[in-house]
């Protein structure tokens, strides 16, 4: 008889390995995506120089030359990139360094030398003081960006730093207010989130002129104080309006012309706070973002999003770093990746990604801090620790590294009788470039015999017995397969 292989897309990593059964349990640079099973693509270098610090935020646009530009900000310094590679430094004069990794309130060193075990959670008794994070946007070809309360601009001119907004511009009045985060409105407003001072405050600049932040008759700047408990944290732009996430809630910003503070401002839902400021991604007018111990989706309202593998994820997260966390959308494969600091990691080094076009999860190993959707660039763009840009989705060339998946336990059979395989029939484009691997078994906690590897050719022969058995299909470096559905050969064997 013939026994298909036929496991849904994704993988399922909640509670226990048995729970998994019928499913795939790990993964690693492997995708599903439109019936098959393929690899993550590969990437390359763009930039042959390294920005300086750690990169914690990315924006790509085009100006109005049709130049096109890559904004990186670090916790050291603001930098751009043109589309050949090249690097500038645009860091602000006289910028002061930020914070590389979160600390307790106390600073770094707070305590004993070796008290606690690494990587325990410690008592809610102490703040955590976030690494250091910038906001980029634009104002029309401007580039705005917002780090250490100041907001900053700059002319497109690589021979110019940034400068801090308005300053010296325009009447002192108007200037800029202090701010944690900045994005741009769809009218093309530039607001500042915790302005002033307040953690709850919003305030905007006039629509026509970004260094008009003085609200009067002849303006439509403004400002307002969300009701949160929380802190702002970021704005992100979705059709019709913004989300404003704070800490422990979020609310919808919508424009109108009728109202006299311009914008309107409700409260969505509680208790679905944003981990970072960097964790959301919107897709059109869905925003998704991860929150401390789950995901959410904005789509007309706010719902949390059920995750095969949050278990696994808040499991084994660094939760002192997790200021670092960082969203990007994958449009071509209908992605939003989350790249996070897992337990023992202080830098970005894992990821969990959902495909909202399927509804399937996925995870694995990269280290990436900050990236961006392609769209101005041919190719989505991450850095990765060492400062380096890399183009992502293109080529096979994965570092060496093998793509692979394993499922949980797969039932042959019922009842008390084992199923004898002798042979595999593969179902794969490229034959050759992926082989597989077994553990056998008979039932939950039985003795457990590892078969294989096994080439996948036309028809591959193997021997084994079992009532059960988890498969791991495992790609060669730098390789583009297409696997589908394959089948084992067997036969109905005696009792054990």
């Amino acid at each position: 008889m013939l026994i298909p292989l036929d496991l849904p897309p994704g993988v399922y990593r909640n509670g226990t390995e048995n729970q998994s059964a019928g499913r795939y349990y790990d993964a690693d640079l492997w995708r599903w995506f439109e019936d098959t099973k393929r690899p993550v693509g590969g990437w390359r270098k763009k930039s042959s120089d390294p920005v300086t610090g750690k990169a914690r935020a990315i924006l790509t646009w085009v100006d109005n030359t049709n130049q096109a530009w890559a904004a990186v900000g670090t916790h050291e310094g603001l930098f751009v990139f043109t589309r050949g590679g090249v690097l500038h430094d645009i860091t602000p004069v006289d910028f002061v360094a930020g914070r590389q990794d979160a600390t307790t309130g106390g600073g770094y060193g707070r305590g004993k030398y070796g008290q606690g075990r690494y990587g325990t959670p410690r008592p809610d008794n102490t703040n955590v003081i976030p690494a250091s994070v910038w906001t980029l946007d634009t104002f029309g070809e401007v580039l705005t960006a917002c780090f250490g309360g100041v907001i900053y601009e700059w002319d497109l001119n690589v021979a110019n730093p940034a400068t801090p907004l308005a300053d010296g511009s325009v009447d002192p009045l108007d200037a800029a207010p202090s701010a944690e985060a900045i994005f741009t409105t769809e009218e093309g407003a530039v607001a500042a989130l915790g302005a002033a001072g307040d953690p709850r405050k919003v305030e905007w600049a006039d629509p026509e002129n970004r260094h008009m932040w003085k609200a009067a008759g002849t303006n439509l700047a403004g400002g307002f104080r969300v009701q949160s408990s929380g802190r702002l944290m970021c704005g992100k732009r979705i059709s019709g309006g913004a989300i404003l996430h704070t800490n422990v809630d979020c609310h919808l910003m919508q424009y109108n012309v009728g109202n006299p503070d311009i914008y309107d401002v409700r409260r969505l839902a509680s208790g679905c706070g944003i981990i970072s400021k960097q964790a959301a991604a919107v897709v059109d007018s869905r925003d998704y973002w991860m929150a401390p111990n789950g995901f959410w989706v904005f789509n007309g309202s706010v719902d949390p999003l059920p995750c095969d593998v949050g278990d696994f994820v808040f499991s084994n997260i660094n939760r002192g770093q997790v200021s670092k966390i960082h969203a990007v959308h994958n449009s071509q494969f209908g992605e939003i990746w989350w790249f996070y600091p897992s337990a023992g990691s202080m830098e970005n080094d894992r990821y969990v990604l959902f495909n909202y076009r399927e509804g399937h999860w996925n995870i694995g190993a990269l280290a990436r801090l900050s990236g961006t959707d392609r769209g101005v660039f041919s190719y989505p763009l991450m850095v990765d620790p060492d400062g380096y840009l890399y183009e992502h989705e293109v080529g096979q060339s994965r570092d060496g590294r093998k793509p692979y998946a394993v499922s949980g336990p797969v039932e042959l059979t019922n009842g008390e009788r084992v199923m004898s395989v002798y042979g595999i029939i593969p179902d794969e484009k490229t034959l050759g470039d992926v082989e597989a691997s077994f553990v056998t078994a008979d039932w939950t906690m039985s003795p457990e015999y590892d078969q294989g590897p096994f080439i996948l050719s036309a028809k591959t022969d193997c021997r084994f017995s079992a009532r059960r058995v988890a498969v791991k299909l495992e790609a060669k470096p730098d390789r583009d397969f297409r696997v589908g559905m394959f089948r084992f050969e067997a036969k109905a064997g005696g009792k054990r």
